[in-house]
């Protein structure tokens, strides 16, 4: 290998390394800035469950051309919260207003490995869903249903 090709080599391996690596550091202020956000959302009201990184599969009113991304999912004692990273977005569920919750391997046409939190509500007559990836779905299902129960009993 010529001299050219090695010096081209080292250039392109260190602008990848330098980008993945800058790319990483925006990143990880960015959930930073989302975690200061949640605390201060949260600091009057107890928090059940939290994933600092879940992945969001998108609600179903708005279809399937809606792009993942990932964020900070918080179940409340009376919402279930997602902060979006990338674009910032929040989605609110009131746990009163959840219909039902279930395990699919997918939501809007887009597949996981494992099963997902899928969680169905019911907003000013406006029946929608929403799909997230958790880090354990079985607790995270028992907790949402657990919950929404007390959320009810507590609405009536």
């Amino acid at each position: 290998m010529s001299d050219r090709k090695i010096l081209e080599l080292v250039i392109v391996l260190s602008v990848l390394v330098f980008g993945v690596t800058g790319l990483t550091v925006w990143l990880r202020s960015v959930f930073r800035e989302m975690r200061e956000e949640v605390k201060k959302r949260f600091r009057r009201k107890k928090i059940l469950r939290r994933h600092n990184f879940a992945g969001f599969f998108g609600l179903e009113s708005l279809g399937h051309s809606q792009v993942r991304g990932n964020g900070i999912l918080v179940l409340g004692e009376d919402e279930l919260y997602f902060a979006k990273a990338l674009p910032r977005r929040e989605t609110v569920i009131p746990l009163a207003s959840i219909t039902d919750v279930s395990n699919p391997r997918s939501h809007l046409g887009k597949s996981n490995v494992v099963k997902l939190l899928r969680v169905e509500f019911k907003i000013q007559s406006k029946q929608d869903a929403a799909a997230f990836a958790v880090d354990d779905v079985e607790a995270w299902t028992a907790a949402v249903e657990d919950a929404r129960e007390r959320a009810r009993c507590g609405a009536n």
